[in-house]
């Protein structure tokens, strides 16, 4: 079994900023010169995440909706909890979206 290993670095405008990486899979597919194969898409870093969606203003407006939602509520409990740490916000964010 033949495998290949491809590497991009994307930078993004801020906090709720969402880029659709199908091109950059594709062209790694491409790239492999492979007609059927397994395409792996990882991020790493603790303060992103990755999610399927349909990439448009609609659906990312809506996701960065609840999740804003569910970083408020953090904001909350590190007012009343030293436990969660300052960047408890941005790391809700993106574990949130590895986990749908």
């Amino acid at each position: 079994m033949r495998s290949r290993y491809e590497e991009a670095t994307l930078d993004t405008q801020g906090d709720g900023d969402m880029i659709d990486v199908t091109p950059y899979a594709q062209k790694a597919i491409d790239n492999a010169g492979l007609a059927d194969g397994l395409c792996t898409v990882f991020v790493a870093h603790s303060t992103c995440g990755m999610t399927t969606i349909e990439h448009e203003p609609g659906a990312t407006a809506d996701l960065n909706g609840v999740l804003e939602g569910i970083a408020t509520q953090v904001t909350y409990a590190r007012r009343y909890h030293r436990r969660v740490g300052p960047s408890a916000r941005e790391r809700l964010r993106g574990n949130e979206l590895c986990t749908q």
